[in-house]
């Protein structure tokens, strides 16, 4: 099983092992004020010789800057990873994920 790492995410994919894939992203950020922001992205990584082989993950956050901690921030957000070929066929295809907690940024 081979790894793949983007900005923190790990993704699993047992059904790419060894073949090439492409990768296109887009990310965004929005600051509502000096200390919060939704933040997010978009990713879709295609099998290069099959483009119906694919899996996508979207995010997006909301952030919080804690005042009295430089660096420190709050944060809570979604997180939806859709695949298109799973082994075995019959198990899920997607992978819906809510999340809270602390980030701390040097």
């Amino acid at each position: 099983m081979d790894l793949l790492q983007v900005r923190g995410h790990e993704v699993h994919r047992s059904h790419h092992d060894g073949n090439a894939e492409l990768f296109a992203q887009i990310e965004w950020e929005w600051n509502i004020t000096d200390n919060q922001a939704i933040v997010g992205s978009f990713w879709i990584t295609p099998a290069f010789e099959d483009f119906s082989d694919y899996l996508t993950l979207f995010r997006t956050e909301w952030t919080l800057k804690i005042a009295d901690i430089p660096g420190l921030k709050g944060l809570g957000g979604i997180r939806w990873q859709y695949q298109s070929e799973v082994t075995p066929s019959t198990a899920l295809q997607n992978d819906i994920r809510l999340y809270a907690g602390l980030r701390y940024e040097m």
